[in-house]
């Protein structure tokens, strides 16, 4: 663990239900060992040769601003975030998340800071819902509160000048569950539909249209979906595509 990194309780698994990570990225390197002073250019033409073309590809989640983000050259920083939740917000209202995370970026794409968390939604989890991301209410029981999960995001999202999702609908929604409002929300399944021939992808089929290999049985894990989120949002940046803010669907 990182030397700035802190977590909270376990889950019955073992696994730490709560973590932070605040990251100093040193100079021309990023959180994944990306030198800065590789040339935007060939971060490009990994692009071109492999995402664009849509071919088997070695680019992972754990890599994917090796390739994209030394194109980047903005200066915002932004927000990445992903939720599990109790339900589909669409089809019930009393719906809870029971897992979140927050990743921060800059503009060249370094991660800077991370919040990944378990939530206690306050109430049960239905067994379609564990069937889905494999949280049970066991394994929230001594997790922090919404509350408290809020009070440590709200940081991050001020720091933030848009957050990204896949479907930002609902993850805003997850965020105005935790009673956290940003202005500006980009998402990657709007950037990747016309595309993909005008179709809504599902997470997994963004990231493959860009080329990043996808570990299947890590899905649906917040931390791994928003580090799959934040890659596609850099691929699609990297090859011009534009910054669209707002929501689809």
């Amino acid at each position: 663990m990182h030397p700035h990194a802190y977590s909270g309780v376990t889950n019955r698994a073992g696994k730490p239900m709560a973590k932070r990570i605040k990251l100093k990225p040193s100079s021309g390197w990023s959180i994944f060992g990306t030198s800065e002073s590789e040339s935007a250019s060939s971060a490009w033409s990994s692009f071109g040769s492999e995402a664009s073309t849509n071919t088997a590809s070695d680019i992972t989640v754990e890599t994917a601003t090796r390739h994209f983000g030394s194109v980047l050259r903005g200066r915002k920083k932004w927000l990445v975030f992903d939720t599990e939740t109790t339900g589909i917000w669409r089809k019930h209202d009393n719906v809870a998340g029971c897992q979140v995370a927050a990743i921060l970026f800059d503009g060249r794409g370094r991660e800077l800071e991370r919040y990944v968390s378990l939530v206690n939604p306050g109430r049960s989890i239905p067994r379609e819902a564990t069937e889905v991301h494999g949280i049970t209410s066991r394994d929230v029981k001594n997790a922090p509160t919404a509350n408290e999960v809020a009070r440590a995001l709200k940081a991050l999202f001020k720091k933030a000048s848009f957050v990204v999702a896949h479907n930002a609908s609902f993850d805003a929604r997850a965020a105005d569950w935790l009673g956290l409002k940003h202005d500006e929300w980009v998402c990657t399944m709007g950037m990747t539909h016309r595309q993909v021939g005008g179709k809504w992808p599902t997470l997994m089929e963004a990231a493959e249209h860009v080329g990043i290999d996808v570990d299947e049985a890590k899905m649906h894990d917040a931390a791994y979906d928003a580090m799959l989120a934040a890659g596609i949002y850099m691929a699609l940046r990297a090859d011009g595509e534009e910054h669209h803010s707002g929501f689809w669907r």
